[in-house]
C-alpha cells in the first residue's frame, strides 16, 4: 500500500484543463468515469453539408474482460463485441456555436448473452455571444445508459446490470467588466434506475434511487495579470427522492455547498492550469437523524501541458461528495487522480499511457474502498478514413465489503471509420 501510495505521489509532480468545480451533487456517476479512459475514440475534421460540419464516426470492437461482473467472488471473463456509431452537428454560425450529438453503443457478449445492452443519447450545446463583455451558454442530455459492474450502487445480487436514464440541462452566463469576470450557472438532473433482476429468481427494487438535482454555482475572477486569475466561488445544490420512509429506508432529501478559491495559469498553446480548495458538505432534512452529515474539505487540480509539438500530458485531481444510496451510507468523499500522457510518433501513429487512483470515504458507514487502474494504447490511422487502435487495461480495487474486491485484465481492438 505505501508503494502505491508514493507512485501516486510522484503522478502528481506529471502535469485536463477542466472548469468544473468539486460537486457536491446528486445523479449517477458512471464508474467508468472513475478510472482512466479506456474505450475514448478520435474524431476527424468533418465534412461540410447543407450549411453544417458533420462529424460521423463508426467504431467496431472486440475486447476481452476477464472479470465482467467486477468481484473476485465471481471471477468470470467474456469476449464483448460492440459498436458505437455517433455523429455530431456544428452549424455555421459566426461568433456564436452549436453542437449537437447523438450516438448509441450495443454490447454482444459471446458466451453470456443476458449481459447484452444497448446504450443510446443525444446532447446538445450553444453559445450566444450576445456582447464583446457578455456571453450565454445552454446545455441539455438525455441518456439512456447502463451502470457499470464495478459502479459503488450495484446490487450485490443483481443477475444483470442496472440500466438507468437520466435528463440533465442548463444555462450559464458569463460577463467581464474590465479585470472583474462573473459566472453564473444552473443545471438540473433527473436520473431514474429501473428495477434490476436478482440472481436466483425475484427482482431488486431499486426506486429508493430515484432522485432530481438543481445546481447554482456563482463565480467571481480577477484577471491579475495575462498569465493568472484567482478566483472564488459559492456553490448550492438541493436533491430531492422520490420516495421517503417508510417506502425506503431513509429519508435522502437534503442540500449542499461548497465554499471554494483557486488559481487559473493559461500560458497559450502550452499550459493550462486550474487549482481550487475549500469547504463542502451535503445536509439532510432536519426531521431524519439516521443520516450524518458529510463535511469537509475538497480541493482539485486539473492540468494541461503541451510539452512539444508531438507530446501531451495531462492531470486530473478532485475531492468531492457522491451521493450514496445504500442502507445509511449518507454520502461518499471520493478521491480521484487521472493521468494521461500522449505521443504522436508520426502523422498515423498515436500512443498513449494513463494511470487512474481512486479512493471512496463513506460517512455513517465504516465502509471504504481503493481502486488502481492503468493502460497503454496505440492508435494508426489507416488510408480511407480508417483507424484501428489497440489497448490494454488493468484495474484493481481493495474494499473491505465482501464481493467488492476485485482484478480485472482488459484488452481491446477497435477499427473504426470517421470524417
Amino acid at each position: 500500500m505505501k508503494s502505491r501510495c508514493v507512485l501516486a505521489a510522484l503522478a502528481l509532480l506529471l502535469t485536463h484543463a477542466a472548469a468544473a468545480l468539486p460537486p457536491v451533487r446528486g445523479g449517477v456517476r458512471d464508474a467508468r468515469d472513475a478510472h482512466v479512459w479506456f474505450e475514448e475514440q478520435p474524431r476527424g475534421a468533418g465534412v461540410e453539408a447543407m450549411g453544417l460540419r458533420l462529424q460521423p464516426t463508426v467504431p467496431v470492437s472486440a475486447r476481452y474482460n476477464d472479470n465482467i461482473f467486477a468481484s473476485d467472488a465471481r471471477d468470470t471473463g467474456d469476449v464483448i463485441f460492440a459498436i458505437t456509431p455517433s455523429l455530431v452537428a456544428r452549424p455555421q454560425l459566426g461568433r456564436h456555436e452549436f453542437v449537437a450529438k447523438v450516438y448509441a453503443r450495443s454490447d454482444f457478449y459471446a458466451e453470456r448473452s443476458r449481459q447484452d445492452n444497448t446504450e443510446v443519447g443525444v446532447g446538445i450545446f450553444g453559445r450566444l455571444e450576445v456582447f464583446d463583455w457578455l456571453d450565454f451558454t445552454v446545455h441539455g442530455n438525455y441518456d439512456d445508459l447502463n451502470e457499470d459492474w464495478d459502479s459503488p450502487d450495484t446490487p450485490l445480487a443483481a443477475a444483470e446490470q442496472a440500466s438507468f436514464d437520466q435528463l440533465s440541462g442548463g444555462v450559464a452566463a458569463h460577463l467581464r467588466a474590465g479585470r472583474f469576470t462573473t459566472d453564473v450557472d444552473f443545471t438540473y438532473l433527473e436520473v431514474n434506475v429501473d428495477d434490476v433482476a436478482a440472481r436466483g429468481g425475484g427482482v431488486i427494487d431499486q426506486i429508493g434511487r430515484h432522485r432530481d438535482t438543481v445546481d447554482i454555482t456563482f463565480e467571481f475572477g480577477w484577471q491579475l495579470t495575462e498569465h493568472l486569475k484567482p478566483f472564488a466561488s459559492y456553490r448550492w445544490n438541493d436533491h430531492g427522492y422520490d420516495q421517503a420512509p417508510p417506502r425506503v429506508l431513509v429519508d435522502r432529501d437534503g442540500d449542499g455547498r461548497a465554499i471554494l478559491g483557486g488559481l487559473e495559469v493559461l500560458f497559450e498553446d502550452v499550459l493550462t492550469a486550474r487549482v481550487y480548495g475549500g469547504h463542502i458538505m451535503q445536509d439532510f432534512n432536519d426531521d431524519d437523524t439516521n443520516l450524518e452529515q458529510a463535511d469537509g474539505v475538497g480541493y482539485g487540480a486539473e492540468i494541461a501541458w503541451q510539452v512539444d509539438t508531438n507530446t501531451h500530458l495531462e492531470v486530473d485531481l478532485l475531492r468531492e461528495i457522491e451521493e450514496a444510496s445504500e442502507g445509511f451510507e449518507s454520502g461518499r468523499f471520493a478521491t480521484t487522480l487521472r493521468l494521461r500522457a500522449t505521443q504522436r510518433l508520426s502523422d498515423r501513429l498515436m500512443l498513449d499511457a494513463g494511470f487512474g487512483y481512486l479512493e471512496r470515504e463513506y460517512v455513517g458507514t465504516a465502509r471504504e474502498a481503493e481502486t488502481w487502474s492503468g493502460r497503454l494504447g496505440a492508435t494508426w490511422q489507416l488510408p480511407m478514413d480508417f483507424y484501428t487502435s489497440l489497448a490494454w487495461r488493468y484495474t484493481e480495487r481493495d474494499s473491505n465489503v465482501a464481493g467488492r474486491s476485485y482484478t480485472r485484465h482488459e484488452a481491446l481492438l477497435t477499427l473504426g471509420w470517421r470524417r
